[in-house]
C-alpha cells in the first residue's frame, strides 16, 4: 500500500523506490473547471486504496489556484 507525502498545500507526492518517471497530474488550474479536481481526488483514493499500482518511479498531484477551487 502507497502513501502520500503532502509536500506543499494540497501538492502530494509517492515515490515508490524504484528509478523511472515522474508523472505530475494537477487539476484546478482554472477555478470553474472542477472535473480536474475530481480526477486528482480520486487517483489519489485509488492509489492509496491499491486500485492503481504505482510500480516505479514518482506520482505527483496537485490542486493548483486553491482560493478559487476551495
Amino acid at each position: 500500500m502507497y502513501k502520500f507525502v503532502e509536500v506543499a498545500e494540497m501538492v502530494f507526492r509517492l515515490e515508490t523506490g524504484v528509478p523511472g518517471k515522474i508523472l505530475a497530474v494537477v487539476g484546478g488550474v482554472h477555478g470553474n473547471e472542477l472535473t480536474g479536481v475530481q480526477v486528482v481526488q480520486q487517483i489519489k483514493k485509488d492509489v492509496e486504496a491499491g486500485k492503481i499500482n504505482v510500480v516505479s518511479g514518482t506520482l505527483v498531484l496537485a490542486l493548483g489556484n486553491l482560493r478559487a477551487i476551495l
